[in-house]
């Protein structure tokens, strides 16, 4: 992964709204608040006696009452590998579609968007510098750019005005492409496919397709150029597992890259909800990964015993270059490096 440069104009605060953020001890004290208030305003049927006992009592436990204290943000370097699954993700679009033949189709849109060099159909990578006060900056390594999100918005059909054109153009692409020839020979599927490049609006599934950490939608282009979000397909609890992830870093000997053999009740439960599988074998990256993948049986023992059991979490010895994260339409690799007192040469990367 490329290194950025030392842009010094960029300085976003984006997708705070994305982040669970609770105030400790709120809600306590509005309760002792209300009890306060419900014994002001009956002070003369429960008698000054026993309101002063109780205003007493009220204030007594409400400042014992135990806060936990807001844990302090951490500054962090997160490598994070965005991988769509392009089989699953055409094959809703087009039934009948076999395993492999999503790399046709995907030769096809490639020669659809021509001339553009960036093609989308890859795996994204991005860099995220976020300092422990609120700065963050992200860099795109596909475009050698910094960007404002990790978001893609990948237009998968360009638009075609009529389905004469769209299908002659279907056949230009089969005269070259013998796999695409035999494709498109299916029942239905060239059918299918000029529907595809000719037919937009919010009831279709098509035109784009938004990928962020935390989930996967479609979109289409609403009546003033706008991008209107269309079918949610599937989340990944991305700002879970990196809190989950700062947490295991700040318990452990060693950090956050340990191979993990088993998350907190939490994460589990939300893993199953949105059906995110870890380090899944089925997936591309293992190949990519797959001596990194293969943990050894050996348990660490590098780990904080109270917190161990509290959470019930269980690491391996052995460390990932990636955790890998994956739902059915895409997955997610993550490397995150914790700094407790970054340079100054990072704070003024992110200013």
């Amino acid at each position: 992964m490329g290194i950025p440069s030392k842009d010094k104009t960029l300085s976003p605060r984006l997708f705070k709204r994305l982040r669970p953020e609770i105030k400790e001890g709120t809600i306590l004290r509005l309760l002792f608040f209300a009890c306060f208030v419900v014994v002001a305003f009956n002070v003369e049927k429960i008698g000054w006696a026993l309101s002063a006992v109780l205003f007493f009592l009220i204030l007594v436990v409400g400042g014992l009452a135990p806060v936990k204290p807001k844990m302090k943000s951490r500054s962090y370097r997160l490598e994070l590998i965005i991988e769509p699954h392009w089989y699953d993700i055409f094959e809703r679009l087009l039934p009948g579609l076999q395993r492999g033949e999503d790399r046709t189709i995907v030769r096809f849109l490639t020669d659809l968007n021509d001339p553009r060099p960036d093609t989308p159909f890859v795996n994204h990578e991005f860099v995220v510098f976020e300092h422990s006060d609120g700065l963050r900056t992200i860099w795109h390594d596909n475009s050698k750019s910094f960007v404002q999100s990790e978001e893609l918005l990948i237009r998968l059909f360009v638009y075609w005005d009529t389905e004469e054109r769209a299908s002659r153009r279907l056949d230009a692409f089969a005269a070259k492409d013998e796999l695409f020839a035999q494709l498109i020979s299916k029942p239905l599927m060239k059918n299918n496919l000029v529907k595809l490049m000719c037919k937009h609006d919010l009831s279709k599934e098509g035109e784009l397709l938004k990928i962020h950490p935390v989930g996967v939608n479609f979109a289409v282009h609403g009546p003033i150029g706008d991008i209107v979000d269309a079918k949610h397909l599937c989340s990944i609890p991305h700002w879970d597992i990196i809190s989950f992830l700062t947490d295991l870093d700040r318990h452990t000997s060693g950090g956050a890259m340990h191979g993990i053999k088993t998350f907190p009740e939490h994460l589990r439960k939300k893993f199953a909800k949105e059906g995110v599988a870890y380090c899944d074998e089925t997936r591309f990256h293992n190949i990519e990964y797959n001596s990194e993948m293969e943990f050894s049986d050996r348990i660490s023992n590098y780990v904080d015993e109270k917190w161990n059991r509290e959470k019930g979490v269980v690491i391996y010895s052995s460390y990932l270059r990636h955790h890998w994260f994956s739902a059915k339409y895409f997955s997610v690799g993550m490397h995150i490096q914790f700094f407790d007192e970054p340079d100054e040469e990072m704070r003024q990367l992110l200013q």
